[in-house]
C-alpha cells in the first residue's frame, strides 16, 4: 500500500486512514460472510425438520395400515342347493374378527368380496352379493373392531354364479377349488383357500 504525500505526517495520516478502510472493509466482509452461513444453515435445518416430519408420518401411517386387518375365525360353512355328487353350493359363510388395529368396515360395497374358481371370477360389491352380521357383543353399524366377530355371508351362488351352456356350468360344485378374498377399504387382504369335497351335503364345515 503506497503513499505519496511528501510530508511525514500527512503520509501517516493517509496510510493509516487506508489501513482503516482495508479493516472496515474486511470487517463488513467478515459480517456479510457470517449472516449468510447462518441463513443457509437455517434453511438447511428447517429442511431437515420438515423432512423428518414427513418421514416420522409416513412411518405411522405405513405402521397404522399394518396394524388393520381381518383374520378367519373358524371354519368355512357352505350350504348346498342340491346336495350329493351333482350338487351345487348355494351360501359360503365364515366368521371374520380384527386383528387388533383400528375397525373395519364391511359394509357392503364399502367392503368386497371376490370368488373365483378355475372357470370364473366373481366380485361381490353390494347386500346382493353378501351379508355382514355381528355375532355376540359386537355393535350394528358393521363396524368390526377389537374383539368383535362378524359372520360374512355370500348368498344365492346358485343364481349369481353362471349359468352357462347348461344349468351346472360354472356352478361351485363338487370337488372343485375356490378362493375367496375380503376385501376391506384399508389394509390388508383376506385370503381363503378351500376346495369343496366330492359329494356335497345340505351344510358342510371346510377345515
Amino acid at each position: 500500500m503506497f503513499c505519496f504525500c511528501q510530508n511525514r505526517v500527512c503520509r501517516f495520516m493517509l496510510c493509516l486512514g487506508q489501513r482503516g478502510s482495508a479493516g472496515l472493509e474486511t470487517s463488513i466482509v467478515l459480517v456479510t460472510f457470517v449472516v449468510v452461513s447462518t441463513v443457509f444453515g437455517l434453511a438447511a435445518l428447517s429442511a431437515g425438520e420438515n423432512s423428518n416430519g414427513k418421514t416420522e408420518e409416513t412411518i405411522r401411517a405405513s405402521f397404522d395400515q399394518t396394524r388393520i386387518g381381518l383374520e378367519l375365525k373358524g371354519t368355512v360353512v357352505i350350504t348346498a342347493s342340491i346336495p350329493g355328487a351333482s350338487g351345487t353350493v348355494s351360501n359360503i359363510a365364515f366368521q371374520v374378527a380384527n386383528t387388533g388395529g383400528k375397525s373395519v368396515d364391511l359394509t357392503p360395497g364399502t367392503t368386497l368380496i371376490k370368488y373365483s374358481d378355475r372357470t370364473q371370477s366373481k366380485m361381490f360389491t353390494s347386500a346382493e352379493g353378501f351379508t355382514a352380521t355381528g355375532l355376540g357383543l359386537a355393535k350394528s353399524g358393521k363396524l368390526l373392531e377389537r374383539d368383535e366377530v362378524y359372520l360374512l355371508k355370500l348368498i344365492d351362488l346358485d343364481t349369481s354364479l353362471g349359468p352357462g351352456l347348461n344349468t351346472l356350468t360354472n356352478k361351485l360344485g363338487p370337488d372343485t377349488a375356490f378362493n375367496i378374498e375380503v376385501i376391506p377399504p384399508t389394509g390388508p387382504v383376506l385370503v381363503i383357500k378351500r376346495r369343496t369335497p366330492i359329494s356335497l351335503d345340505a351344510s358342510m364345515s371346510l377345515r
